[in-house]
């Protein structure tokens, strides 16, 4: 708790992936330490396996699971509450704040209206010019709101809230985070760690394939027949296999990837192996 910035993200390891460099700035030219707040088991359990981001978080500061290992939604709301209480201290005594959205949200955002300068909003995407492409695939119509705080953050021109914004509004413009100097650097530093420490028995003497997996649900715009996802990355994976020949394929899952159908898919199969390593050290 004695970070000087603390920083909500979001469910997805995205708002994560997206802010890590800027944390990783601050400390290495300004020796400023940051705390990550998580209040989703899956954004936690995603951290956790992702030994990238875990180091790299435990590098800025560290990361604070708000409701450990409670499920008692009595339990939690007291959490809730204990938070809010420490946040305004830490606010009253000048630390700042960075969110994605929740500060917008009731209770936090009638604390957001008291320390409008000690808050930060940040762009929760730094690819966000996909966001009109994939809300369309997907059957989404997301509403924005004006943020509460002063400053906003913005990584790329496609932000929906820039248009909202007023006069009232600080904008701080980085471009992409994780082409930043001290992202790349920190990331090349420790690849090779990585690659021997989780893959030494695999030859990467020819290179390798990375093979980046999402989620395998379905959406009603997707063609039929059903488990359309499903089929054709079994068809991909069959493609695959004739033509790597004996290149390495790295499989990266996401969060919410359903490993019995890629373990599936692979069966009997040479060359695959599942890794948990961050796609920029891939």
């Amino acid at each position: 708790m004695s970070a000087k910035l603390i920083v909500f993200v979001k469910n997805k390891l995205m708002s994560i992936d997206t802010v890590l460099p800027i944390l990783i700035e601050m400390k290495e030219n300004y020796g400023v330490s940051s705390l990550i707040v998580v209040n989703d088991y899956y954004a936690h359990k995603g951290i956790n396996e992702n030994v990238v981001i875990k180091d790299a978080i435990k590098y800025v500061g560290g990361e604070f699971y708000i409701y450990g290992k409670t499920q008692n939604k009595v339990v939690k709301k007291v959490i809730k509450l204990w938070w809010l209480f420490v946040l305004v201290i830490k606010l009253i005594r000048g630390v700042k704040i960075l969110h994605f959205g929740i500060f917008d949200e009731f209770p936090l955002n009638v604390v957001g209206k008291f320390f409008r300068k000690n808050i930060f909003f940040l762009q929760a995407n730094t690819y966000a010019q996909f966001d009109d492409r994939f809300d369309a695939i997907f059957e989404r119509n997301p509403v924005y709101k004006v943020p509460e705080c002063q400053n906003i953050v913005s990584f790329t021109d496609a932000m929906p809230q820039l248009k909202l914004l007023n006069d009232n509004h600080k904008i701080f413009k980085f471009g992409k985070t994780r082409t930043r100097k001290s992202w790349v650097d920190y990331v090349t530093k420790r690849s090779n760690y990585y690659f021997d420490k989780y893959h030494t028995n695999i030859d990467f003497s020819e290179g390798c394939i990375v093979f980046i997996l999402a989620f395998f649900g379905e959406s009603k715009s997707m063609r039929k027949p059903s488990k359309s996802r499903r089929i054709l990355f079994k068809k991909t994976i069959e493609v695959l296999d004739n033509l790597k020949g004996d290149i390495p394929v790295l499989m990266k899952p996401h969060v919410f990837t359903d490993l019995n159908i890629v373990m599936d898919s692979i069966r009997g199969r040479d060359g695959y192996h599942v890794t948990y390593l961050h796609p920029s050290v891939l």
